[in-house]
């Protein structure tokens, strides 16, 4: 057997080796190459999303490729946003919206203006009414976000129920106190308080009594009524008549109401059991011993409003009412001591201090101290009293403070030695003879805060040779600069619109009619162009020989009394309207026409010899008095009217036309004078010509 598998296995081999040798003795045929290829590329874009960028592909159809140009990923966008109603009181809520692109991003934002107003419903009354004043009620906001709201439960007040004093048992003042007598006043608007026949001890006045306001209470009301002890006045009244509660000698208590302006004389005089006062902020006037010999008198507080305290408004009142310092003794108002300075205990001092703090300078504070040389008003003194420097005859300078509003009448007057003021920048008036007879005076500059200057505020200051006025004056009182003979010059810090509408009360209240000229800010005025003005008023400019030409604009429709007066320079006026506008103006007088000393019209440019008058129903007085330049007049039909004077001195005047009948004529309303002193005309009738 052995034999056998051996005789197979040597088979094999050979068979293995023939095998190999064929192989490897045949020739092996060579492989062929393969063609070369180019690449042929298709463009695949890719755009990009939320997530990815975008990019072009390059692929061959072998397979290869490459990427190029690439792109941002895009920005989210969210446009159909919905509302989660979700707000709540006072908080807006929010909306969402899902990307557009569908990349599943969201988007919460809060959603303006949805927020919820709180809703107050159901309210409960809180039973907290009072006498005179409504209770509460509150509720909770419907919406449970536990806010709370309370408010007036109207018409719950309580009614008041008086009290043995006139009072309500609460303490409070009655609406009125019954026995309180009142009278309508003469034009039936309002009513007067004229007397108390009451038995209560205090005495609440009602603001308004039958539905009309409480105004006034009147002279003598309360006069010698010894049982009142508290009285308060309602801000309605306005005036405290004199001696209204004269001698009330149980009174202890008073407020004044904030309307009150005036406190008559004597109006608490002899008050002997009042001890403390409030004079509200609207109180201009104390009047003369409004508060004398109130004995008990121990606190007053003062509004700052007071511009005139009366001769002894505050004598014979505790002495503990009273600070001296320095020869001056004050009347002390709350904490301040020095809030009047009342009166000097010397008055041969040569200085004196006032103290800062000072609010008021009283009445004759320092009259008749002859020998006071200089004086320094502080700051904080708000204003300067009647007689307060009366006849001080060696005072030479005074600087008033800035916080000073009113000089009072007859201040300064009869300083015959003041050379030199400086007027702060808040006095609003100059008072009537604030300045009479300060014969030193040369010159004053009046600041820009001053709205009037009153009556002889510089009557006989005969040294004043200049004076600045500025556009803040709207008026100036009679006789303001009487015998002010050494006056050169007026100088006004506005325009000559705003010149010509001051008020000035008479001949001596305008400067010019002793300065004789006018400048506007510096500058000499001969020619007054007036064109906003609606008035020329009264004496503007009276004595003005500076002026040589007036340009008067159409918007001027009333020129007062003697406007003109003693412009002896005029040469000529410029009317800028038509011919029946400027016979329709109102001239106050003669002399109110410029026309009186320049003689010559022109109408917007051109001189005036002939006028044709066909609208107007009426030529006013003066319309053309003076009027040498013209030579002709056409009236037409329609005239029913001429005024007085309306064409005196026309002594050019030849030609009078009337385009209607003699008998339409002889029916004119003529003015005396009306054609007194002018040249030897002659009437046609029925003029039917240009």
């Amino acid at each position: 057997m052995k034999k056998l598998l051996v005789k197979v296995l040597v088979l094999t081999l050979v068979l293995s080796a023939v095998s190999f040798c064929l192989t490897a003795c045949t020739p092996t045929p060579e492989k062929p190459e393969e063609p070369l290829h180019e690449h042929t590329y298709v463009d695949i874009v890719v755009n990009p999303t939320c997530t990815e960028q975008g990019y072009t592909e390059h692929k061959c159809f072998c397979n290869d490729s490459y990427k190029d140009t690439y792109i941002d990923k895009l920005d989210h966008k969210f446009a159909n946003y919905v509302y989660n109603n979700d707000s709540k009181c006072g908080i807006d809520g929010t909306k969402t919206a899902t990307c557009d692109y569908g990349c599943g991003e969201s988007d919460t934002v809060t959603a303006e203006s949805t927020a919820l107003s709180h809703k107050f419903t159901n309210y409960i009354y809180n039973n907290d009414a009072k006498c005179g004043i409504d209770g509460t009620k509150t509720a909770t906001c419907a919406y449970n976000c536990g806010e709370i709201d309370t408010i007036i439960a109207e018409n719950t007040a309580l009614d008041h129920v008086a009290g043995e004093n006139g009072f309500c048992v609460c303490g409070e003042p009655m609406e009125a106190t019954p026995g309180v007598v009142y009278d309508l006043s003469s034009d039936g608007t309002y009513y007067d308080i004229i007397g108390y026949d009451g038995a209560y001890t205090s005495v609440n006045i009602a603001s308004t009594y039958e539905g009309k306001p409480v105004k006034t209470i009147y002279k003598e009301a309360f006069k010698n009524n010894d049982i009142i002890t508290t009285v308060i006045i309602p801000d309605s009244v306005e005036d405290i008549g004199s001696y209204a509660f004269y001698w009330c000698s149980s009174l202890q208590s008073v407020v004044i109401g904030d309307s009150v302006e005036v406190i008559g004389e004597s109006a608490f005089s002899g008050c002997s059991s009042l001890t403390s006062v409030v004079i509200g902020d609207s109180v201009k006037e104390i009047g003369e011993s409004a508060f004398y010999w109130c004995s008990s008198l121990q606190s007053v507080v003062i509004g700052d409003s007071v511009e005139v305290i009366g001769e002894s408004a505050f004598s014979g009142c505790n002495s503990s009412l009273y600070t001296t310092v320095g020869y001056i003794k004050y009347v002390k108002e709350n904490n301040n001591p020095y809030y009047i300075a009342y009166e000097t205990t010397n008055k041969n001092l040569s200085t004196y201090t006032i103290q800062e703090g000072t609010v008021f300078l009283g009445y004759g504070l320092f009259s008749n101290c002859e020998r006071l040389s200089s004086v320094i008003i502080p700051d904080s003194v708000k204003a300067i009293g009647t007689y307060a420097f009366f006849r001080c005859s060696s005072l030479q300078s005074v600087v008033i403070g800035d916080s000073v509003k009113a000089i009072g009448t007859y201040a300064f007057s009869l300083c015959s030695s003041l050379q030199s003021v400086t007027i702060g920048d808040s006095v609003k008036e100059i008072g009537e003879s604030a300045f009479y007879g300060c014969d030193s005076l040369t010159s004053i500059v009046i600041p820009d805060s001053v709205e009037s200057i009153g009556n002889s505020a510089f009557y006989n200051c005969d040294s004043l040779t200049s004076i600045v006025i500025p556009d803040s004056v709207t008026s100036i009182g009679n006789t303001a600069f009487y015998n002010c003979d050494s006056l050169t010059s007026v100088n006004y810090l506005g325009t000559i619109d705003e010149w010509v509408q001051i008020k000035f009360s008479d001949y001596y209240s305008n400067p010019l009619c002793y300065a004789k000229k006018l400048y506007i800010n510096g500058e000499l005025v001969t020619e007054a162009n007036i064109t906003t003005a609606t008035k020329i008023n009264s004496y503007a400019f009276r004595y003005c020989d500076s002026l040589q030409s007036v340009v008067i604009g159409d918007s001027v429709k009333e020129i007062g009394e003697d406007a003109f007066s003693g412009c002896s320079s005029l040469q000529s006026v410029n009317y800028l309207g038509t011919i029946d506008e400027w016979v329709q103006i109102e001239f106050g007088s003669s002399t109110s026409n410029p026309l009186r000393y320049a003689k010559k019209l022109y109408i917007n440019g051109e001189l005036v010899t002939e006028v044709n008058i066909t609208t107007a129903t009426k030529i006013n007085a003066y319309a053309f008095s003076g009027c040498y330049s013209l030579q002709s007049v056409v009236i037409g039909d329609s005239v029913k009217e001429i005024g007085e004077d309306a064409f005196s001195f026309c002594s050019s005047l030849t030609s009078i036309k009337y385009r209607g009948t003699m008998q339409q004529w002889d029916a004119i309303t003529k003015g005396s004078g009306w054609n007194s002193w002018t040249g030897n005309y002659t009437i046609t009738y029925n003029y039917t010509g240009e």
